[in-house]
């Protein structure tokens, strides 16, 4: 019951937890010296690290889009799944968004070239991830049985395993992610923005600004205001959609 009790904290507040390890990891990145590597490797580093958000990225718009409506969404208080999601990226590995964002936090610790958020994104999937595909799992099971049970014995937890790969049913719904997932790209934009600072301010030993910092910075804004414009103007009050 503690367990549970502990899972429902966490799915609730799954948005803010990880800002108190970026608040500590930041504070711990500004005062101690633990690059993951000097200057003439961080191209290297920011490559990977690029590449990592990228196909982080690119999986759960990919989940997203082609899941089932009303089957994986925001809410904070509960769960909602009216399907249950088997085909495409979910015919491969049980928790796609979850990897996805282990990927994201990875890329952008990576880029950031601190010890102390690589260290933080690893604590952080620990204590966070098994929790919430534990009560993610519980429901499951109890909403859809033995449709759920004969999906998760032959689906990987976590890790992928790209050859029990079966292609999607439905269409790719687009209307649906662009006004869902705009926040995701909202939050890298301004992970990889202060991820970039971090770096600079290791490299310079002060924090300064210039066009890169500048760029995405208005990136995230353009998206953030875009995305709420999309989301409430034209699907909800012009096209009347729900999503």
């Amino acid at each position: 019951m503690k367990l549970y009790r502990f899972g429902n904290f966490f799915f609730k507040y799954r948005g803010q937890i990880p800002l108190m390890f970026i608040l500590v990891a930041t504070v711990v990145a500004i005062f101690g010296k633990f690059p993951l590597t000097e200057l003439p490797n961080y191209t290297v580093l920011q490559c990977f690290g690029g590449a990592a958000v990228g196909i982080g990225t690119s999986l759960r718009i990919f989940a997203l889009g082609y899941a089932a409506p009303h089957s994986s969404g925001r809410n904070r208080s509960h769960q909602v799944a009216l399907h249950l999601n088997t085909r495409g990226i979910y015919s491969i590995i049980q928790h796609p968004l979850y990897f996805a964002n282990l990927l994201l936090w990875l890329g952008i610790a990576l880029i950031s070239n601190q010890w102390s958020f690589v260290v933080g994104v690893v604590l952080l999937s620990l204590m966070l991830f098994p929790v919430l595909i534990q009560r993610e799992s519980a429901f499951l099971r109890a909403q859809f049985g033995r449709d759920y049970a004969q999906w998760h014995s032959v689906t990987p937890t976590f890790f992928p395993k790209p050859g029990l790969w079966k292609a999607p049913q439905t269409s790719f719904q687009w209307i649906r992610l662009l006004a869902t997932e705009y926040p995701t790209w909202v939050s890298i934009c301004a992970g990889t923005l202060l991820a970039l600072l971090m770096a600079d301010y290791r490299f310079n030993g002060s924090l300064t600004w210039n066009l890169t910092h500048f760029g995405w910075c208005l990136l995230g804004l353009l998206i953030g205001f875009s995305g709420r414009f999309f989301k409430y103007i034209v699907v909800r009050k012009w096209l009347k959609m729900p999503i």
